[in-house]
């Protein structure tokens, strides 16, 4: 058996990583320095995985084992 939210609830977890990588993208754009370019980089690959991670959430229970995504 597989468990997973609906479309809508998936496009709602991964939206808690969309969010902040947009907000990334933009602080990255408008920054002159290095370092502050590094660290929206750095926030970007963070959201992405976040996002990716929230839209494959699930749970998939089989005989005697639980995966969890």
């Amino acid at each position: 058996m597989e468990l997973s939210p609906s479309r809508l609830g998936r496009v709602a977890n991964s939206s808690l990583g969309v969010i902040p990588a947009v907000a990334s993208v933009a602080y990255g754009a408008q920054a002159a320095a290095v370092y502050p370019r590094l660290a929206a980089c750095v926030a970007l690959l963070a959201s992405v995985v976040i996002a990716v991670r929230g839209y494959r959430l699930g749970v998939t229970c089989q005989n005697a084992e639980v995966t969890v995504r």
